[in-house]
C-alpha cells in the first residue's frame, strides 16, 4: 500500500487572520504510485495541487487534521517530492513553502517531524561537478606531497609561505 497518513500538522506564530487556512499539496513531478495511481504533478501557487487539508485558525497557531499522501520512495519515479504551501481564507498562499518531502510507504501512519527527518536524511547527489571523497583525498596527496618519499619521511611537502627548513 503507498498511502501514508500524515498526523501532527499544527503551524505556531502564524500572522493568518480569520478562522480557517488550506495547505495544498503539490508534486513536483508526475508519476505513478505503487498502487497504479497516477499522480500529476504541479507547481506551488497554481490549482494543479492534488490533495488539500482545510485547517483551523485559533490565535496564531494553525492545526490541520490527518491527511493521506501517497509515497513515491516506490513509485515510478523515487526521487519525486511533495510541497506543501499554507493558504488563507483569501486563497493567498501565507508562506512560500512550507514542507517539501520525499514520502516513504512506510510506517503507514507518519508524523510532519518523521517526514522532515526521513527527507533531511538523504543527500541529494552532487553530480559530475563535485569530487568524490576518494577523488578529494586523491587530489590532496597528490599534490600536498611529492616524491622522494622513504620510510623515515613522507615526502617533500609544498608551502604557498616560505617554511624554515626543520634540519
Amino acid at each position: 500500500m503507498s498511502d501514508v497518513t500524515v498526523t501532527g500538522l499544527v503551524i505556531t506564530n502564524s500572522q493568518i487572520t480569520g478562522t480557517t487556512a488550506v495547505v495544498r499539496a503539490y508534486r513536483d513531478q508526475s508519476f505513478i504510485d505503487s498502487n497504479g495511481k497516477a499522480v500529476i504533478k504541479g507547481v506551488p501557487g497554481s490549482s494543479d495541487f492534488f490533495t488539500f487539508v482545510p485547517c483551523t485558525v485559533a490565535g496564531n497557531q494553525i492545526s490541520c487534521p490527518s491527511f493521506v499522501l501517497p509515497s513515491t520512495t516506490d513509485s515510478s519515479r523515487p526521487s519525486a517530492r511533495v510541497t506543501l504551501c499554507l493558504y488563507d481564507s483569501n486563497n493567498r498562499n501565507q508562506l512560500a513553502t512550507l514542507y517539501t518531502w520525499i514520502v516513504p510507504p512506510t510506517p503507514a501512519s507518519t508524523t510532519v517531524q518523521q517526514l522532515q527527518l526521513y527527507t533531511a536524511g538523504r543527500p541529494r547527489p552532487l553530480g559530475d561537478a563535485y569530487m568524490t571523497r576518494a577523488q578529494v583525498v586523491q587530489y590532496f596527496n597528490g599534490s600536498l606531497f611529492a616524491n622522494p618519499a622513504t620510510t623515515t619521511a613522507r615526502g617533500v611537502g609544498k608551502s604557498s609561505m616560505d617554511v624554515v627548513d626543520p634540519v
